[in-house]
């Protein structure tokens, strides 16, 4: 999570100075800016955005690097679902107050539509999003980097990037 304060702090720049820097990163497609999921529009506003780079190769951290790959698609795909008019989709994250987290929730015309975890290996369904998956009844998907790995249970399922990603073409 995005803390303007904080690198504020580290920078000894304003917290203004810090949000113009990355509206120019953002116009220049060096980063793009994901907001939290939240029923209340007033409590999404004022919690943390999650930034991801466009190019997410220049990440040393394979985590963190396949997360990025898997917001880059999905951000590609919203914005592609929308732009050709299927629906108003958009991408968010889920982040509580006690710690839960899934990385990323598409909202399909304002409502939640499917939860995606991206994990570097896993073959259990994270807890987190069993418990959200079931809270908006939606389904949610693991995407792994293990190849040709599929498993589901309900409405959940663990799928390999290289399967899910195939689905985008």
């Amino acid at each position: 999570l995005f803390s303007y304060t904080s690198l504020s702090q580290d920078l000894k720049v304003s917290v203004p100075t810090i949000q113009s820097w990355l509206a120019i990163f953002e116009k220049l497609y060096i980063i793009y800016k994901i907001s939290p999921y939240s029923k209340k529009i007033m409590r999404s506003i004022q919690k943390r955005p999650k930034y991801y780079l466009w190019d997410w190769s220049q990440l040393d951290n394979i985590g963190k690097k396949f997360e990025n790959l898997i917001a880059s698609h999905l951000y590609k795909a919203t914005t592609l679902w929308t732009d050709l008019g299927f629906a108003n989709c958009s991408l968010h994250y889920i982040h509580t107050r006690d710690g839960k987290e899934v990385d990323f929730l598409v909202r399909k015309n304002n409502q939640p539509w499917f939860l995606v975890e991206a994990k570097v290996s896993n073959n259990h369904f994270s807890k987190q999003l069993r418990y959200f998956s079931q809270q908006l009844e939606v389904p949610g998907i693991q995407v792994v980097m293990d190849p040709d790995t599929y498993k589901k249970e309900n409405n959940l399922c663990i799928i390999s990037a290289d399967r899910w990603l195939g689905h985008f073409e």
